[in-house]
């Protein structure tokens, strides 16, 4: 049985000043659905977490805040603020918003399809694949100087495999720089396709020989989704469907909340929330190109499914991988260039993460399984985090009190170069997510202690 509760809050905390010529008071209704819950676990979880999320709306202008939670069979959803401020419109929890780089769990899932089923392996080179697709679309005659991986990279490209693209550790620098954001942002409606995205890459140097550092990029991601691509038989990009490497119920569970998108504006797919730059003045991207960086960043979904997706990946259902597979993708090793240990198209997100890795495992780990290959609870959350123009999100699973949660925003902070946003009266710090989402994880753990609800049978 669903039960649906919709709460109204009165009298949320007063608004940040600088936001006061926008909104009168910051709405503070969340809705929260919880399946085959108890009544009182509903009442001191939603209790919990309410608060955070009102408190993280009043700070920034009201903006939407919602959360997908997934515990064994129990599923929770919240939300506050506006999911489109101009016109006071009230999240619900149901709206669908960009999640950017949490694509990759899915594009690595589908990589580690075909692992499994023999038909690519993880040390796999990956520059033939790529330059198979790479022919079809001739980008010499689309005006580029290359039409190979070591044309565009370099010779060491060619000794790019399938384990260190998904690893960042391939060397294959990033194209989402300041050029890439300035590009978009002067041109909001325009398509960056991965073509263009790839030659932007291509004017830097690798960042190390493949397989001896650890550099995050979203160029490696492009690649890999051309190698599907070809992989698929497809003649262009914009053809591919990731749900095409999954068994059939994952697009029957999934295909209508959680899409791949590949062109136009955010606001082509229905109940998308309103998505917001924050600058000097509100920049609403829902007309903007909801395609940066395609396969990379083109996520759209609610935070909902997104939760009881990385339950799926992640979760001791193994219902998306196997555990051989899952052990290969929470193989982390710490990031070079950014504060975070680095799987399989899956991050670290624990609050001491590098921390956690050069300490507990000096870099690596495979530590998640012991012998008998059953998953071991050492605290960890796995999963992604996401960044896109107007939202952030962060997603994942605990290894420890076997829980996934989804956290999202519509706003986030992306100042171009030469702008002091310090100079901008009225306007609070940048927006955090990050610290929401722990605050949420404390008072998540510490309610399901109190309330002894640690270990819930997992659903069929």
């Amino acid at each position: 049985m669903l039960l649906t509760i919709v709460f109204l809050v009165v009298g949320p905390p007063p608004l940040h000043e600088g936001a006061s010529a926008l909104l009168e008071e910051a709405p503070a209704s969340q809705s929260w659905q919880v399946q085959n819950s108890s009544e009182h676990q509903q009442e001191e979880l939603t209790s919990a977490l309410r608060p955070i999320l009102a408190a993280a709306s009043n700070q920034f202008f009201g903006s939407a805040w919602s959360l997908g939670f997934r515990k064994g069979e129990h599923q929770l959803t919240l939300a506050a603020g506006y999911s489109d401020i101009a016109r006071r419109v009230n999240a619900t929890g149901s709206e669908k918003f960009k999640y950017g780089s949490q694509i990759k769990m899915f594009t690595a899932a589908a990589m580690m399809q075909l692992v499994e089923s023999g038909e690519l392996a993880l040390d796999d080179l990956m520059a033939p694949l790529v330059d198979s697709f790479l022919k079809k679309v001739d980008p010499k005659k689309q005006g580029y100087a290359w039409s190979t991986m070591e044309e565009l990279f370099g010779d060491q490209a060619g000794n790019v495999t399938l384990r260190q693209l998904l690893h960042m550790r391939s060397g294959i620098p990033e194209f989402d720089g300041e050029k890439a954001r300035g590009i978009q942002m002067a041109s909001p409606t325009s398509i960056l396709d991965p073509l263009q995205a790839l030659d932007m890459a291509g004017k830097f140097n690798m960042t190390c020989v493949p397989g001896t550092g650890s550099n995050y990029s979203s160029t490696g991601f492009v690649l890999l989704a051309l190698v599907l691509t070809n992989h698929a038989n497809l003649s262009h990009w914009n053809e591919l469907d990731l749900y095409e490497f999954f068994p059939d119920w994952v697009r029957d569970k999934y295909g209508a909340k959680i899409i791949f998108y590949h062109t136009g504006p955010c606001n082509g797919i229905p109940n998308v929330a309103h998505g917001y730059t924050q600058l000097d003045v509100y920049n609403d991207v829902w007309k903007w190109s909801c395609m940066f960086g395609w396969m990379c960043g083109s996520l759209i979904a609610d935070p909902q499914s997104m939760a009881d997706f990385a339950y799926d990946l992640y979760g001791p259902r193994h219902a998306l991988v196997n555990r051989s597979s899952l052990a290969q993708m929470l193989y982390f090793e710490q990031m070079e260039n950014i504060p975070m240990g680095y799987g399989l198209g899956t991050m670290l997100n624990t609050p001491t993460a590098s921390q956690y890795v050069t300490l507990a495992y000096g870099g690596n780990t495979t530590g998640q399984y012991d012998a008998e290959n059953q998953l071991q609870p050492l605290g960890m959350a796995v999963g992604h985090e996401g960044e896109a123009f107007g939202f952030l999100s962060w997603t994942a699973y605990s290894t420890e009190d076997d829980y996934a949660l989804s956290l999202t925003t519509n706003i986030n902070q992306y100042v171009p170069p030469g702008y002091n946003l310090t100079k901008t009266p009225g306007l609070p710090g940048p927006v955090d997510i990050i610290t929401v989402a722990f605050e949420l994880t404390n008072q998540i753990e510490m309610t399901l202690a109190s309330l002894n609800a640690t270990t819930v049978h997992t659903p069929k």
